[in-house]
């Protein structure tokens, strides 16, 4: 059911990947942080940011388990998509493999002085 679920979780609609997230936590069923990582995902995919976000706070608080690199990576992902690209810096601070992230999201958004900044600390990052 996991694998399942992480294959298909971004391909649905982000309410029935959040319903069913829903169901687990009814029946007390912890999820992994994979599981939460395709939540996530699914999020980004629909833009629901605030909703995102909150999965991201609740993996520690309700669940005890440590948001990885990929979670920040998706979490960056929602808020470029979505245009919040000073929110998003915010989550690349210190974790350099996310600036490409960042950089991806400048473009969309056409905004050109962030981008160069996310450039610059791409490429200082890499070296």
């Amino acid at each position: 059911m996991e694998l399942l679920s992480c294959i298909f979780c971004p391909l649905w609609a982000g309410s029935k990947a959040l319903q069913m997230y829903e169901e687990i936590r009814l029946e007390r069923i912890q999820p992994s942080d994979v599981k939460l990582l395709s939540l996530l995902h699914a999020c980004c995919h629909v833009g629901l940011v605030e909703r995102g976000m909150e999965l991201l706070e609740s993996m520690a608080k309700d669940h005890g388990l440590s948001p990885r690199l990929e979670h920040y990576a998706c979490v960056v992902d929602l808020l470029g998509w979505a245009g919040v690209l000073i929110k998003a810096k915010h989550f690349t601070d210190g974790l350099p493999e996310n600036w490409q992230a960042l950089l991806g999201s400048c473009s969309i958004h056409g905004d050109s002085e962030m981008g160069t900044y996310a450039a610059d600390q791409f490429i200082f990052s890499s070296t």
